[in-house]
């Protein structure tokens, strides 16, 4: 078996999210997809293209990956994994809903202290997969 198939087998039955640089690399592609057609006027302002979207995401994702790890959070590839699932099944319904579902699903990705996790932003629903990342990092110091 070559190693190529062997990758894809992998993916295939354990997830190509087992680790958060895999989880932020697919939930940006799905985030950035969806914004273009659910939050068109937007994404047109603040974006260029869908890959000027995926590299600013992924660049929050990665700081944010940093700031959660060195905070003693741990990634959960299962939740990791749920909430990818929920995020592709929900990519063309552009209802609240919707987004609340890819909110819920997308809750627990990281593991962190009791106290350490922020409540989520109430400004609605947006389905933001980085969002939902960034409501379980802890809140900066006031120092």
């Amino acid at each position: 078996m070559s190693i190529r198939w062997l990758g894809l087998f992998a993916c295939v039955t354990i997830g190509c999210y087992s680790t958060p640089e895999g989880f932020a690399r697919r939930a940006s592609k799905l985030d950035c997809k969806r914004a273009e057609k659910c939050f068109k006027a937007q994404f047109d302002a603040e974006f260029d293209s869908i890959a000027d979207c995926r590299d600013e995401l992924r660049e929050n994702a990665d700081e944010t990956i940093d700031d959660l790890e060195d905070a003693g959070c741990e990634y959960d590839p299962d939740e990791g994994r749920d909430c990818i699932h929920e995020s592709y099944e929900q990519r063309n319904d552009c209802s609240d809903s919707a987004s609340l579902s890819i909110a819920n699903a997308c809750r627990e990705i990281f593991d962190c202290a009791p106290g350490l996790e922020r409540a989520p932003e109430d400004d609605g629903p947006t389905g933001s997969i980085v969002d939902a990342m960034l409501a379980t990092m802890p809140p900066p110091d006031d120092e």
